[in-house]
C-alpha cells in the first residue's frame, strides 16, 4: 500500500506521525525501551541514522528545573 492508502484510512491518524512542508519530511514514532538500553538505544539511532532521538520521560525530568532556573533569571533581570 502506498502512502496515501494509508492516509485514507482514518483509524490511522497518519498525518499524527508524518509531516511534510517543502520537501522536509518528519516521522514521529514512540519506541518503549528499558531504561537500562535507553542511553544505547539513542545512541544508536543518531549514529546509524539521520534522526533525532527526543527522550521525552527525560525531557519531562528536566523540564521544571529549566523552567525555575529561567524564571530566577528573569526575576534577577527585573531587579
Amino acid at each position: 500500500m502506498s502512502l496515501k492508502d494509508y492516509s485514507a484510512i482514518k483509524a490511522l491518524q497518519i498525518s499524527e506521525f508524518l509531516n511534510n512542508e517543502k520537501g522536509f519530511y518528519t516521522v514521529s514514532n514512540v519506541v518503549k525501551v528499558d531504561e537500562k538500553n535507553r542511553n544505547a538505544f539513542i545512541k544508536d539511532v543518531e549514529k546509524s541514522h539521520e534522526a533525532l532521538a527526543i527522550d521525552r520521560q527525560q525531557m519531562n525530568e528536566n523540564f521544571p528545573s529549566l523552567l525555575k532556573r529561567d524564571f530566577n533569571t528573569l526575576i534577577n533581570y527585573s531587579l
